[in-house]
């Protein structure tokens, strides 16, 4: 019975899975909407007051989205006013949904990331993700990794969706072939057949005789370029 050969397996594809690259970073908010005069205005006294009462180490270590979920009138003061009592605690505020957050906070992840263990790999960026992975970060994956890897495709190894692919450059390489007698196995009809199939393209040739071991040998030296395809 004919072995089965798992394509996918031995196909040297390295698979990136945004979801487990990600630290699971948990935004905790603070919503300035509740505390608005009539839902429109925000009140010095009602956010002082707020501030005195809120349970600040309750952010210890946190990440901190500070907003508004309603549009009203809030003086920059105050964003300044929360963030002074969230300080002593948290590791980040920000400005901005908790969304808004999450993803600014990703993106710096991202900038900092090694992507040397991609030098010149096939890479499967994977989509399907359980948790909220912002586009923005697929973009930015994309510029890290058309400088390193070799391929980049989007999906899963079994079904993927072809993003990039390195271009070879062309490489001179110099060939001496030295032909004894008429019986060697590669003769100059070989070399033409190479020649023809585009592997291998002459851009420069001399051609000489001369006697060796008493019998006429041929003698080919050139030039040739190599059209690799990876």
């Amino acid at each position: 019975m004919e072995e089965i050969v798992n394509r996918v397996s031995n196909s040297q594809l390295v698979s990136l899975d945004l979801e487990q690259l990600l630290p699971d970073y948990e935004i905790e908010e603070i919503d300035l909407a509740p505390i608005l005069h009539q839902g429109l205005v925000l009140k010095e006294s009602d956010l002082r007051l707020f501030a005195k009462q809120h349970p600040w180490p309750n952010y210890q270590d946190k990440i901190v989205a500070v907003f508004s979920s309603v549009d009203a009138i809030i003086p920059t003061w105050a964003y300044m006013l929360i963030a002074s009592n969230l300080a002593p605690f948290t590791r980040h505020v920000h400005f901005g949904a908790p969304l808004e957050v999450l993803e600014r906070v990703y993106l710096e992840f991202l900038r900092q990331a090694d992507w040397s263990p991609y030098s010149n790999a096939k890479v499967v960026v994977k989509g399907c993700a359980k948790r909220f992975v912002p586009t923005s970060c697929f973009l930015f994956v994309a510029v890290a990794l058309t400088s390193v890897a070799s391929s980049l495709m989007f999906g899963e190894p079994c079904s993927t969706v072809p993003i990039y692919k390195k271009k070879v450059s062309t490489k001179t390489v110099e060939y001496q072939v030295v032909f004894l007698d008429s019986s060697n196995f590669l003769n100059f009809f070989s070399i033409q057949s190479l020649v023809r199939t585009g592997k291998y393209l002459p851009l420069h040739s001399q051609f000489g005789w001369r006697q060796r071991n008493g019998g006429i040998g041929e003698s080919l030296r050139g030039f040739f370029s190599t059209r690799g395809i990876q």
